[in-house]
């Protein structure tokens, strides 16, 4: 059954990332007309009206036309009339979508959901008896709920009914956790592992550290990392606090310095999740007062500088034979396959490795868009399609950084190695059920 996909509204969601980039780009700006006559000009001059194929057209006493405006037409709703950038926004969406030429569409994908994502906390809930308890609770308090097939331990919930939750001992004893279900796939790409040592870039505000702590049952050394010191200390460590999280490092510092400055060292990670700040294309909501207040036709371009430097970084701190996940909540081709096919330009023995997932909507990568070269490898990444009614538009890329090479036994199995691993599949369903205690504990039965 396909779930209908939410939005964050709470202090503890998933909130989008623009506030926090050194690149943010500014809201455009739309300057009024100025008449080149003065006011007193006009009133003089104009002295008939005349109405012709349906228009005002205003005529001064030599009948030279002084300006024409259209007759007012129905009402249009507020983002219709003052949204800048709008057409830009609906023309690139459009053909990233491939919706074809029937207006409205755009608008009508990037409205408000009916539904919000919930998860369990794995660390405070480890049995399906307990996420079964919490489901029944939701349930008695009027609160209908729908599991996710393809990870259990998470569920929608009406919009309407988030505020109910958020009023339940289980969510203020952090048993429950708001989160928009398309945040889980790049850390259920990572497959949490305990003992590993986890990896993450811009980490704030903290939800999808808090899953990979919950997943990997809380016996991973987990390295936070986020440019933004009030995103840090004022939301962050309130999630991870809630979700009962003890980082072993917290580290305000730019990604793109980490190793340079030495906050980190080189090669020396499991796990690496770079869930980068983005254009949020996915996340635009047209019933808000300013739906693209922060949107403007080059904040791609921008961003994806930035993202391409922290992905290296990321890369780099990355120990040979571990795993990377590259993600953003944005549509942008520029953000999402522009930047893998030019790092992998830079990094050409990185592996691409396949996901696989149909727990709900997604579509295929774009290979071709204007100015960006976009190779074949990309055909193995993933995109979550905004229509679906539970997801937001999202994008995920599952990188491995090869064992070494050479003429030895070790570096001849090495290379094996390497073959098999850009061979392989990752099935996120599978690890979505894998993690899932419902599904663990009803096939131990």
């Amino acid at each position: 059954m396909k779930l209908e996909k939410p939005q964050n509204t709470t202090e503890q969601d998933e909130t989008t990332r623009q506030d926090s980039s050194p690149n943010e780009p500014e809201t455009p700006s739309v300057a009024p007309e100025v008449s080149n006559e003065s006011p007193d000009e006009v009133s003089e001059d104009i002295m008939a009206l005349e109405i012709s194929e349906g228009r005002e057209e205003k005529f001064d006493t030599r009948g030279r036309k002084k300006y024409r405006t259209q007759k007012p037409k129905k009402e249009k709703r507020y983002w219709e009339v003052v949204t800048p950038g709008l057409g830009d926004f609906e023309k690139r969406i459009g053909k990233i979508l491939d919706l074809g030429s029937r207006k409205g569409q755009v608008q009508e994908i990037f409205s408000a959901k009916k539904f919000k994502g919930l998860r369990v906390n794995p660390l405070l809930v480890q049995s399906a008896e307990g996420v079964k308890e919490i489901r029944d609770e939701l349930v008695d308090h009027g609160i209908d709920v729908i599991h996710l097939a393809w990870y259990p331990d998470g569920f929608v919930v009406p919009v309407e009914h988030i505020e109910a939750v958020m009023e339940l001992p289980m969510y203020k004893e952090g048993l429950v956790f708001i989160q928009n279900p398309s945040s889980f796939l790049p850390i259920l790409a990572l497959d949490p592992q305990p003992g590993e040592k986890y990896l993450d870039v811009c980490s704030a505000p903290g939800g999808k550290a808090a899953l990979y702590a919950g997943l990997s049952q809380g016996k991973s050394e987990l390295h936070l990392v986020d440019d933004n010191p009030f995103r840090v200390n004022k939301k962050m460590r309130e999630v991870l606090k809630s979700q009962k999280v003890v980082p072993s490092e917290i580290i305000i510092s730019d990604a793109r310095h980490l190793i340079t400055q030495g906050k980190i060292t080189p090669e020396s990670f499991d796990k690496v999740l770079v869930d980068v700040d983005c254009s949020s294309e996915g996340k635009i909501n047209f019933e808000s007062k300013d739906p693209l207040e922060q949107w403007k036709f080059k904040s791609a371009d921008q961003f994806s500088h930035l993202q391409l430097k922290i992905l290296l970084t990321g890369y780099e701190a990355l120990k040979p034979g571990g795993v990377l996940v590259y993600s953003t909540c944005t549509l942008s081709p520029e953000e999402n396959e522009g930047v893998i096919s030019r790092f992998l330009e830079r990094t050409p023995s990185a592996i691409v490795q396949k996901l696989l997932f149909k727990g709900q909507s997604v579509y295929d990568a774009i290979t071709n868009w204007p100015g960006q070269d976009i190779v074949s490898e990309v055909t193995k990444t993933l995109r979550v399609d905004p229509r679906d009614p539970y997801m937001e538009g999202f994008y995920v890329c599952r990188i491995i950084k090869p064992f070494p090479e050479d003429e030895t036994p070790e570096g001849q199995k090495n290379k094996q190695r390497n073959i098999d691993l850009a061979n392989e599949t990752v099935d996120l369903d599978q690890l979505g059920q894998k993690h899932s205690r419902l599904k663990k504990d009803e096939e131990q039965q």
